[in-house]
């Protein structure tokens, strides 16, 4: 379809996800084929597909980023809720401890 210039087949195909970076055995492109066969309109269609695709694909990463920094924050503000629960268990426990020291004590004098 790219070879002899067909871009409604071309679109089609990229519509269902075909690998436009992927190389014949002489390295070439299907963009790359295009332009040096003269098919100017399937060049055009694969460079613009090209462009929307490494613009998704950098939206898509910098989505992930923003998803994975949440997931920190998270991860960082839930470890601490975990800790300040810990601390207060074992202050609770202390404060018993002392109590039960303190009235030792006094049943002493």
């Amino acid at each position: 379809a790219v070879r002899w210039g067909y871009p409604t087949i071309v679109q089609l195909l990229l519509e269902k996800g075909a690998d436009i970076s992927s190389r014949n055995s002489s390295g070439k492109t299907a963009e790359g084929i295009a332009s040096a066969r003269g098919q100017d309109a399937v060049a055009m269609l694969l460079r613009a597909e090209t462009t929307r695709r490494e613009k998704s694909e950098a939206a898509a990463e910098r989505h992930q980023k923003r998803l994975v920094a949440r997931l920190e924050k998270l991860a960082s503000s839930n470890a601490r809720e975990r800790e300040v629960g810990r601390l207060r268990r074992e202050n609770k426990e202390q404060r018993g401890v002392m109590r039960e020291m303190g009235e030792k004590l006094a049943a002493k004098e």
